[in-house]
């Protein structure tokens, strides 16, 4: 499932993407990725997120997590990832406020010339 959000992520990339020059400039792309107690799928998503992206996009890059209330580690195991990685931004929610009002907030923070956004879980 997960690979075939990332395969999406490729197509609307190169779909805007400016052929002649490869780039965008400063940060081409934001993904945005809103969850809810997700902290066995948190570290999958984002290990295939760093290949696709690093490997077929090779553009500049934030990943856009929102922790939308989570009650399990998830907001541990972004921490975790957003320490080791400058391109990781974490938004954490005090309480759940549903899916439409994470994405808002990914969006708002978003500095990527294109942004889209993934389902973290594998029902999505």
């Amino acid at each position: 499932m997960f690979y075939r959000n990332t395969l999406q992520i490729v197509a609307i990339v190169n779909k805007y993407l400016d052929k002649k020059y490869q780039k965008w400039g400063p940060l081409g792309i934001s993904v945005i990725v809103p969850l809810f107690n997700e902290e066995d799928n948190i570290d999958i998503l984002y290990q295939e997120l760093q290949s696709v992206l690093n490997d077929k996009i090779r553009l500049t890059y934030e990943i856009i997590f929102i922790n939308d209330g989570s009650t399990d580690d998830s907001l541990k195991v972004l921490e975790k990832i957003q320490a080791e990685d400058n391109r990781v931004i974490v938004i954490d929610f005090r309480r759940n406020f549903g899916q439409t009002a994470a994405m808002s907030a990914g969006f708002d923070y978003a500095s990527g010339k294109c942004s889209d956004y993934l389902g973290c879980g594998f029902t999505e």
